[in-house]
């Protein structure tokens, strides 16, 4: 079986490092409004993006709580993957 080089588009990659780097700075998850107004879109527009990144498995979320979206392992491997590529 070949290995995906690029699950994510760069708008998701985008959004992933904003999440990621979002909870790393605060010690909890943004907010649907805070993602759309970093990302510059609509709540929906946001929406969109995230269930296609909860799809893939690089997040997940508790339906109907707050501040639960969280990013899984296998964005933080392919996270490392991309820095590591950069050197």
């Amino acid at each position: 079986m070949r290995a995906i080089t690029n699950p994510l588009t760069d708008k998701q990659k985008k959004i992933m490092y904003m999440i990621d780097d979002f909870i790393n700075e605060n010690h909890y998850s943004p907010s649907w409004q805070e993602l759309a107004a970093m990302y510059g879109c609509s709540i929906k527009g946001i929406n969109d993006h995230i269930m296609a990144l909860v799809k893939k498995e690089f997040a997940v979320y508790t339906k109907s709580t707050n501040r639960t979206l969280r990013v899984t392992n296998k964005w933080t491997k392919l996270r490392r993957k991309i820095e590591n590529d950069k050197d």
